[in-house]
């Protein structure tokens, strides 16, 4: 977009505040910063940040998956705020992460990009909060872990959760 064409879309926001658009784009950068303030902005997390979340005062669950598979069963108390999942995974010698999400009928829904991950341990921790993992266990959803090295693309896991609530 040029210098021009964008003075010219910030023009027309700010002449119409109430249109739907801004309310949307408001909306979500709200959010955005919501979700950022309480650390499940980005999908993956060092074990640090699992650490310092497990501190932080919020109610968060950690859930380990193991490597994954359509027979695991992960459960989330009812009363956690946040989910911090871990799977085990061997990278090898990839140099980026990607997953794709989708649900079973409609493919591939959504890409996340550029996750972080813990080579060392052999472990990806996923944050989120607790009604949106609800949300995704409710849909089906399967997530493929997508490693790259270089132009090569390979999948390293297919997880595929069933959840229950406990008290």
């Amino acid at each position: 977009m040029s210098d021009a064409e964008a003075a010219r879309l910030e023009e027309e926001l700010f002449a119409a505040p109430d249109a739907p658009e801004v309310l949307w784009l408001d909306a979500m950068a709200r959010l955005a910063a919501h979700i950022e303030s309480r650390g499940t902005y980005e999908m993956g997390i060092t074990r640090a940040a699992v650490d310092a979340a497990m501190r932080s005062g919020r109610r968060v669950a950690f859930v380990d998956l193991g490597r994954g598979g359509p027979d695991v069963v992960a459960q989330f108390p009812r009363s956690a705020e946040q989910i911090i999942t871990r799977v085990e995974c061997d990278f090898g010698d990839i140099e980026r992460l990607d997953c794709e999400i989708e649900i079973p009928g409609h493919g591939i829904v959504k890409t996340i990009r550029d996750i972080a991950f813990d080579r060392e341990n052999r472990s990806i921790y996923a944050y989120c909060e607790a009604s949106l993992a609800q949300l995704a266990v409710q849909a089906r959803s399967r997530s493929h872990l997508i490693g790259y090295r270089g132009n090569e693309r390979r999948e390293l896991a297919v997880i595929e959760v069933k959840s229950v609530l406990v008290d």
